[in-house]
């Protein structure tokens, strides 16, 4: 009767598994949003859009989004060959980046490192005046996953929370 017993919670215990994750694979039924022509302007206020109409600005088109400009920041970053990925949030005139590298022991990013990401960053996009960058898995891991929501078209305003919370753990 106990061996019976057993066999019945392991198979309830498979099945409750199976269920669970065949459920996480249902299909989305969110309508997706068409991109539109116009400036993203999901930030943390307005001010953070000052600048994107600057005609002189050729680092910048007018149309660029918030997703688009974190896209441009990320493959600058990405194109250095100590780089593998990095995952970018821009929020406002602030460019919040995760790094990995091979090269990076105990998550440190020395100063020449440093520099020439700051260097690409502000090659890429000349209205990022404040850079964060960390090596850290656990915050490379949610910046990646900010900016993946964000560029998918949830507003950037919702995230607001994570960003502070990213940021006072990077140290700004």
């Amino acid at each position: 009767m106990r061996k019976n017993s057993k066999f019945f919670m392991f198979l309830s215990l498979f099945v409750m598994i199976t269920v669970l994750a065949l459920s996480g694979c249902a299909k989305d039924d969110k309508k997706e949003i068409p991109p539109s022509d116009e400036p993203d302007t999901t930030l943390e206020d307005e001010d953070a859009l000052e600048g994107n109409n600057n005609e002189n600005d050729s680092n910048l088109n007018v149309n660029d989004t918030i997703g688009q400009r974190a896209d441009k920041i990320s493959e600058a970053i990405v194109n250095l060959p100590e780089i593998d990925t990095a995952p970018v949030i821009v929020n406002g005139n602030t460019a919040i980046v995760g790094i990995t590298s091979n090269n990076l022991t105990n998550a440190e990013i020395t100063p020449d490192l440093r520099k020439k990401i700051e260097d690409a960053i502000k090659n890429s996009d000349s209205q990022i005046q404040t850079i964060t960058l960390t090596a850290d898995n656990d915050l490379f891991t949610r910046i990646g996953d900010v900016s993946k929501n964000i560029r998918e078209g949830n507003p950037a305003t919702d995230f607001k929370n994570d960003i502070d919370d990213i940021l006072s753990k990077i140290g700004l």
